[in-house]
């Protein structure tokens, strides 16, 4: 048996594999043509042809597959069969790594100590867990349970609730009926007011924050490794999407690709860098993250998304398994 290893990659970056594969073999051959004859006992005379679609290569190279075959009888006795195979976008990827493991291009990084002497452009490999983009999971969860509760939090109990809308119905206006707004019930009215605005204006912040990162070019995902290692992967939005973040969630993978910056004591890198919250400085995501972790409606654990050493920002060519 032959001693090969397949992976498969959940994130591709086609554009950098072909380019690194045309490197090294003066050019890319995308289908391989072979002619198997063989013996036949009678005559016999045909051709026939077929296309294929692959879908990853001809979405992301425009590429169509085909085959053809043709039989023929050479006095009776052999048969001549000529068939086009195509590679796809995954058997490339296997192709390269494959060569670039058998020829000691590729650096693995495992230890913390092995970071500083790492320089950009360096072709890395770092297996870890996924651990995605702490701030896009906290967007996405606060923007689905807005949906599912506009004013911020579930229904109260039925004897609750309609303390709350006489308390807070008349708005500093009479019934209607003669009835007169106590001074106490004004400021509760008033700050009720008051603190819709600021849930409104929390949601809109969110929704918008969610918006400049779904519409980024690139995203920020992470890497972890259990001695501390964290490697910031920036993937292009051409070959990343929801779909393969659900893939990655939680699981143990595997990223190949070009060092870019190695994180030195006091460096700092943050993951809201993409978004406009992201240029109002650290102090502004500390509030973000301490207000998240403060709302008792929403028990969840706010990761904080500035990332510090030791840790490295890799633009990766492939996230597989």
């Amino acid at each position: 048996m032959s001693n090969y290893k397949l992976t498969h990659p959940l994130y591709l970056d086609t554009q950098m594999m072909i380019s690194f594969l045309a490197y090294i073999e003066g050019g890319v051959s995308l289908e391989s043509e072979e002619t198997i004859k063989s013996e036949g006992s009678k005559e016999k005379k045909g051709s026939g042809s077929a296309k294929i679609k692959f879908p990853t290569l001809s979405t992301i190279l425009g590429l169509e597959a085909s085959a053809t075959a043709e039989l023929a009888s050479k006095n009776g006795e052999t048969r001549e069969l000529k068939e086009a195979r195509h590679h796809t976008s995954a058997s490339l990827f296997n192709a390269l790594y494959d060569y670039l493991d058998g020829d000691d291009q590729i650096r693995r990084v495992t230890k913390v100590e092995e970071l500083p002497d790492l320089k950009p452009g360096q072709l890395v490999e770092i297996s870890g867990r996924y651990a995605g983009n702490p701030l896009e999971h906290l967007l996405a969860l606060f923007n689905q349970w807005f949906t599912y509760f506009p004013n911020g939090e579930p229904e109260p109990e039925e004897g609750r609730s309609r303390q709350r809308r006489q308390g807070g119905g008349n708005r500093g206006r009479g019934s209607g009926q003669g009835q007169v707004t106590t001074p106490e019930q004004a400021m509760i009215a008033a700050a009720q007011r008051a603190e819709e605005q600021q849930l409104e204006y929390f949601k809109r912040l969110m929704q918008q924050m969610k918006e400049d990162i779904d519409n980024s070019p690139v995203h920020d995902v992470l890497l972890e490794r259990p001695e501390g290692i964290r490697a910031i992967l920036t993937v292009s939005s051409d070959y990343y999407s929801t779909k393969t973040n659900e893939f990655l969630m939680a699981g143990e993978f595997t990223a190949l690709g070009k060092v870019t910056r190695v994180l030195g004591a006091g460096d700092k890198i943050n993951l809201a860098r993409r978004t406009v919250f992201g240029t109002a400085g650290e102090a502004a995501i500390e509030e973000l993250v301490n207000g998240v972790a403060n709302t008792p409606e929403i028990h969840v654990d706010a990761a904080n998304p500035v990332v510090e050493s030791p840790a490295l920002q890799i633009l990766p060519m492939a996230i597989f398994v």
